[in-house]
């Protein structure tokens, strides 16, 4: 598999693990914004992002710890850990994919429900700003 120490490679765990931990702080985020939606629609909510993105928002809580985790292991240059990465990425990635298009479409659904132009324009910036989150994350595990 090649040296796990080269400098090519420790910059691109480094990238990934920075993404990773800002994608960890996005999660709990999401957690709060839905801790805030009312009591009698956020099970609606919670469960339309599951359907839409493939986890809840606790299991992608998970999942992102996990990554950093395994991130950290494979800058040890743990072979095990990249073979393990290398046995999960794919599946992790076609969600990390789903969440991305979840992010794009909150802001058009949510212009369903309100006409609030300032909270709408927010909604889109925090959206924006997650899927190109998502986007780099993938891009930077891609190079893995």
């Amino acid at each position: 598999m090649g040296d796990y120490h080269d400098e090519a490679t420790v910059e691109r765990i480094g990238r990934a693990i920075s993404l990773g931990e800002q994608f960890q702080g996005a999660v709990a985020r999401t957690a709060e914004e839905f801790e805030k939606i009312p009591a009698f629609i956020r099970p609606f909510a919670e469960k339309r992002f599951r359907d839409k993105t493939g986890r809840s928002i606790e299991e992608w809580a998970h999942s992102a710890n996990d990554l950093v985790e395994q991130l950290e292991k494979m800058a040890a240059a743990d072979a095990a850990a990249w073979a393990e990465f290398r046995g999960y990425y794919p599946r992790l990635r076609e969600l990390l994919v789903q969440l991305g298009d979840y992010c794009r479409a909150v802001p058009g659904e949510l212009a369903l429900f309100t006409r609030d132009a300032e909270k709408l324009r927010k909604v889109q910036q925090v959206m924006d700003e997650r899927e190109a989150l998502l986007r780099s994350l993938v891009a930077a595990l891609d190079e893995l």
